[in-house]
């Protein structure tokens, strides 16, 4: 019983914990620091839900007023390129 408890809490250590979903690129360095984005989004009465990165450019999921908005923000500079209800 004892060694396959010892099993048991090796296996559940060697198991690679679950990590965040991220996309295929990396933000470039030099880039607006996100916690500014995200500070920018909730000034403006936004919730920011889901943010990913793509192609230069954060694509965020925010939610204001029970109604879902998808932003695309430049990385770099931290402009809002574009902005969508989502119905």
């Amino acid at each position: 019983m004892r060694t396959l408890l010892i099993l048991g809490t090796t296996l559940a250590l060697l198991t690679p914990v679950s990590q965040p979903a991220l996309a295929d690129d990396k933000p470039p360095r030099g880039r607006k620091p996100l916690s500014e984005i995200i500070a920018n989004l909730e000034k403006r009465g936004y919730l920011p839900a889901e943010i990913e990165y793509e192609d230069g450019f954060w694509e965020v999921e925010a939610y204001r007023s029970g109604t879902e908005f998808k932003f695309l923000i430049n990385a770099q500079s931290g402009r809002i390129v574009s902005r969508e209800a989502d119905d």
